[in-house]
């Protein structure tokens, strides 16, 4: 609250006061020259009644017989109780009844005078001063003497002033002590008005104050019947259509921020000159490196370090067309492509920019992979059906001449269709552990168990490639929690992919171990070790490292992809490790059992 010298109240209190000072100044002093011009005109009036009948009286004496003027001044003084002064035509006193006779001699010529001058010319003269001869403020009016002993000389009165300047002095106190009065009665009822108009006021910045500070359910609730009562209910009302309003408001911003923040799409808005004003969780997670935005604030668009979305969103601003469709690759990590949507919203900076950015890297990867898997499907379907249509013309053409021909290819027939067959039965049971059409029963099984099963279907591979196989399973890591026929076929599909990529006769490990609630079972060679640019894709569907000898290998290239898909589905994890010419090692886990 501002202080008494800087608050409403007390300008408003200090202009009434002076604007009440100002009117009663102002009428104290025209009534105070009013009376004085009154009772001046009264004075003059009244001695100029005197004045005639003084001239009228001088005139009587004059005819009666020889008058001697200083008496007859002195006389007529004494009847009308002031001074009285007879004056020769030249100017010299005749009779002065305020003078001694021998002062008369003495007194200075009065030709000259105002009063005596105006009634030679005019018939009456008249002056106010303070006389000379008897040192008082005398009122003079003179009249001109037309006839007798005295004729061409001049009647004067003089009245003493001092009687009208007593009755102004006590009009004067009147008027102070009224005026005095007033002024305390107009100060305390403009306290009074401005204490009513403090407490207004005070009221509606209060109210205003609380609304600003977020308390839009404060009200006044005035039952004033008047102008304030007025202003204090539209106060009140507007209070409430705030309150309603922002109250909409937050509906809908909450509503907003829910859509944006269940959004699985990247939402992110700009201003006119790229700025970006608002973004959704799901963009912030395309791109960590953005910071946070302060309420109201905005950052540069470079801090997504992203040259593609930062030129399709120059080109969206500057360009002709209001919306704009591509799609922008991220760096990362992680590596992304998205595709981007953006809208124009008006012009310049008062305009805006809103992007939508989908998620399109599975898409782009699933679409690769299909390329891929149908490319390797035609591939791997034709390989082996050339060679049987050519081992079958063949046989066709010698089936008489060379019965040993006969046999080899019909031998080369009997390998490529069961490599057919495995390829198709690869690609079958891959498709019922993808589509979950293949159900496992998880039980509590036994890892070693399950390694010798495995052991002993790969057992005339294992003897043709004369490897050395061993199982490391202590008694700790032995019991996990898997269903048999989908743990044998893992270690089935790892071990023969061990032995068929390692040098003749080289080693061969499978080993386990407890790792707190899992079991990890690894599978190690020695062979030719897989280049690390190759680990990432290595357990997709047709991928192989060296397909050409895979394919000489008999390999279906699925393998890893079953493997996959069965240790997923049993709620473990796999990995690689390797190195060229340094073998490898294929680890995966599994829940332990009980």
């Amino acid at each position: 609250m501002p202080g008494p010298r800087g608050s409403l109240r007390w300008k408003l209190t200090l202009v009434h006061w002076a604007v009440i000072a100002l009117v009663l100044a102002a009428g104290m002093l025209y009534l105070h020259v009013s009376l004085s011009r009154q009772l001046v005109a009264l004075a003059e009036e009244g001695l100029a009644r005197d004045a005639r009948l003084a001239l009228h009286h001088l005139l009587e004496a004059a005819r009666r017989g020889p008058a001697d003027a200083d008496a007859l001044a002195h006389e007529i003084g004494r009847a009308l109780g002031m001074r009285v002064t007879i004056i020769a035509a030249g100017g010299r006193l005749l009779g002065d009844s305020g003078l001694a006779a021998q002062d008369l001699e003495r007194a200075e010529n009065h030709a000259a005078r105002p009063e005596v001058v105006a009634a030679l010319r005019l018939g009456m003269g008249k002056d106010t001063r303070r006389s000379a001869t008897v040192g008082h403020p005398l009122l003079y009016l003179a009249l001109p003497i037309r006839e007798g002993p005295f004729a061409g000389g001049v009647l004067r009165l003089a009245r003493d002033l001092g009687e009208v300047e007593g009755t102004l002095a006590r009009m004067r106190g009147i008027l102070y002590a009224g005026g005095g009065l007033a002024f305390l009665l107009a100060l305390g009822i403009s306290l009074g008005a401005g204490e009513v108009a403090r407490r207004a006021i005070g009221e509606i910045l209060r109210t205003v104050e609380a609304i600003i500070g977020g308390d839009f359910a404060r009200r006044i609730g005035s039952a004033r019947r008047d102008e304030l009562g007025d202003l204090f209910r539209a106060l009140d009302a507007l209070s409430a259509h705030v309150e309603a309003r922002l109250a909409e408001l937050r509906l809908e911003r909450d509503r907003l921020e829910g859509i944006l923040s269940g959004m699985a799409e990247g939402v992110m808005v700009t201003d006119g000159e790229g700025s970006i004003l608002l973004v959704n969780p799901a963009l912030r997670g395309f791109f960590p490196s953005l910071p946070e935005l302060l309420p109201g604030g905005s950052v540069p668009l470079e801090v997504l370090r992203a040259p593609g979305v930062q030129e399709a969103v120059r080109q969206a601003i500057e360009g002709r067309d209001a919306r704009l469709a591509r799609e922008v690759e991220i760096l990362g990590p992680p590596q992304r492509v998205l595709a981007l949507s953006a809208g124009r919203h008006g012009e310049g900076r008062a305009g805006s920019l809103i992007l939508v950015f989908h998620d399109v890297t599975e898409l782009k990867r699933l679409e690769a992979v299909r390329r891929d898997f149908t490319a390797n499907v035609s591939h791997e379907l034709r390989t082996p059906l050339t060679a049987i249509q050519g081992a079958a013309e063949t046989l066709h053409d010698s089936a008489s001449a060379d019965p040993e021909a006969v046999r080899r290819f019909a031998a080369t027939i009997t390998r490529h269709c069961r490599r057919l067959t495995s390829l198709v039965d690869d690609l079958l049971e891959l498709g019922r552990i993808e589509s979950k059409g293949e159900r496992l029963q998880p039980r509590e099984v036994s890892v070693r168990a399950a390694a010798e099963a495995a052991l002993r279907v790969l057992d005339p591979l294992i003897k043709e490639r004369r490897a050395k196989v061993s199982v490391e399973v202590p008694g700790e890591a032995d019991r996990a929690w898997a269903d048999p026929a989908a743990l044998e076929r893992i270690l089935i599909n790892l071990l023969q992919n061990a032995v068929s990529y390692s040098p003749e006769g080289s080693p061969v490990r499978v080993t386990a171990r407890g790792d707190g609630e899992e079991v990890a079972v690894s599978v190690t060679d020695e062979g030719e070790g897989i280049p690390p640019e190759h680990l990432p894709r290595i357990f997709e569907r047709f991928y192989r490292v060296d397909s050409s000898r895979s394919r000489e290998r008999g390999g279906t290239g699925l393998g890893l992809a079953i493997v996959k898909h069965l240790v997923q589905g049993l709620g473990g994890g796999v990995e690689v490790e390797s190195a060229p010419r340094k073998g490898s090692t294929f680890r995966f886990t599994l829940p332990r059992g009980a």
